[in-house]
């Protein structure tokens, strides 16, 4: 089930992918060390069944070891992350809140 506003790391995760684009998972344990290490493959693979992330195994550069998967949020996971990052400002009072528009 596909949770309406996500929260916690989920939301976390989303922001990234829509900052930074296309990211492996060690990256974005790197971008962001509060992420939890043992969890962050199982969550990736969660937004993915919620189609709120796409992935891809990247292309064989050469380099020792297995092919690394490559994650990117979806249009639906760029609505997701804006309804969230509302539902925070709502919960955290603030006083100016910019409502997301059109459909969500």
């Amino acid at each position: 089930m596909v949770e309406i506003a996500p929260s916690g790391k989920r939301l976390r995760i989303l922001q990234l992918l829509l900052d930074h684009g296309e990211l492996t998972g060690a990256e974005l344990l790197d971008l962001d060390d509060s992420l939890p290490r043992g969890t962050i493959y199982t969550t990736l693979r969660r937004l993915q069944d919620d189609k709120l992330v796409t992935s891809r195994q990247e292309v064989d550069k050469g380099q020792p070891g297995p092919p690394r998967r490559l994650y990117k949020i979806t249009a639906f996971g760029m609505r997701a992350a804006k309804l969230g990052e509302y539902a925070q400002a709502v919960m955290s009072g603030a006083r100016s809140v910019a409502i997301p528009r059109g459909r969500l």
